[in-house]
């Protein structure tokens, strides 16, 4: 129902790989804990090495400082079941962004669901073969069985003629953002094109935004618990103001 991802990205022909990406290669090239190995044998299904964007592949300079290296971005496609989607996929992705040293556009799917992963990976100053991460890039589980304007818009800004190819690590920067501004869309209910600017200061709003809702969980459990009728006031009234707050912010971001 219009998610074939090569037609969403787009990625110039010279590009497209699409070879098979085993789990004996993260066991054989990777020193995997535990936990990870059942990630990687009982949740994944299958994975794609999808395309691969260098200078040779897409005609867009590489970009290299002494922090980031954009030589190559990989576009990986992962396979997941239904069950518990959204847990699944922002686990299954941080796994595989954290052992692959190349900046990664990832691509989660299963039957009825979708979501896409970017990251911010710098260069590890100790060791320049290895990569630190600093911020992880999810969207929401994107439903596959119905296509919302929002979608569609976002699905868009993907696509490889509409990213901003001064080089890699602008084209890579366009997928950041595009993700940045979907989880804003989900919402204002309008996907909004920024600049990088502004895509910077809305997610520094959606992080106050998800730390509030956090803080209003835990009120609201300890409302539970509170038996003096003047602690439930004060923590009613400080709820109020968090959820205040919360659509403050949220106005912000449909500026």
């Amino acid at each position: 129902m219009g998610w074939d991802i090569i037609n969403i990205l787009s990625p110039p022909e010279k590009s497209l790989l699409q070879r098979r990406l085993t789990k004996v290669f993260f066991t054989k090239n990777f020193q995997l804990k535990a936990g990870e190995k059942r990630l990687l044998n009982n949740n994944i299904k299958s994975m794609q090495w999808l395309a691969s964007l260098k200078p040779a592949t897409c005609n867009v300079a590489a970009s290299m400082t002494d922090e980031y290296a954009f030589d190559e971005i990989q576009i990986f496609t992962v396979q997941l079941d239904d069950s518990d989607f959204e847990k699944q996929c922002k686990a299954v992705s941080e796994f595989i962004q954290r052992h692959v040293p190349y900046q990664i556009l990832m691509v989660i799917e299963s039957e009825n669901q979708l979501a896409f992963s970017t990251t911010d990976k710098r260069i590890n100053q100790s060791d320049k073969s290895k990569r630190t991460i600093e911020s992880f890039y999810h969207t929401p589980a994107i439903n596959k069985l119905y296509k919302r304007d929002v979608d569609s818009s976002f699905t868009d800004a993907l696509h490889f003629r509409q990213v901003q190819k001064d080089s890699l690590a602008t084209v890579y920067q366009s997928y950041i953002n595009a993700i940045i501004q979907y989880q804003a869309a989900c919402i204002t209910g309008t996907y909004i094109t920024h600049d990088h600017k502004r895509t910077t200061e809305d997610m520094a709003v959606l992080k106050e935004i998800q730390n509030i809702e956090t803080e209003i969980i835990s009120l609201k459990s300890q409302l539970k618990k509170e038996s003096q009728f003047n602690r439930k006031m004060e923590k009613n009234v400080e709820l109020q103001k968090k959820k205040n707050h919360i659509e403050e912010l949220k106005a912000k971001l449909s500026l």
